[in-house]
């Protein structure tokens, strides 16, 4: 659950807005966005993809460790889409199906 907070904050020299979120445990957490950084839908890939805005200062649970993420410095910068790209030729890689990482990282961490 998500609501708008009533308190903003100065995270590396952008004006950010407060969202409280309730977790599925019942837990209240606060974290702060930008909405001065314009970059579409930036949240789609993780819990917090109703926020229309950067994320600033937020928590992340994943494979049974929770990380607080605070940003210190942004850096606007054009990076070009093939520094992403993977040659599937070149053998040191190799593809493995997401089940099979979820895997692996449980077992680094298996609490």
């Amino acid at each position: 659950e998500l609501t708008d907070g009533k308190n903003t904050k100065s995270i590396a020299g952008f004006e950010c807005k407060e969202s409280v979120v309730k977790l599925k445990n019942g837990e209240i957490i606060h974290v702060y966005y930008t909405d001065e950084i314009r970059i579409e839908n930036s949240n789609w890939s993780n819990p917090y993809y109703k926020i229309k805005g950067v994320l600033m200062d937020f928590y992340m649970e994943r494979y049974g460790i929770t990380m607080h993420l605070t940003c210190k410095q942004v850096l606007e910068q054009k990076i070009d889409d093939s520094i992403f790209e993977i040659s599937l030729s070149d053998s040191s890689y190799k593809k493995i199906p997401f089940a099979e990482l979820e895997n692996i990282l449980n077992e680094l961490n298996p609490n």
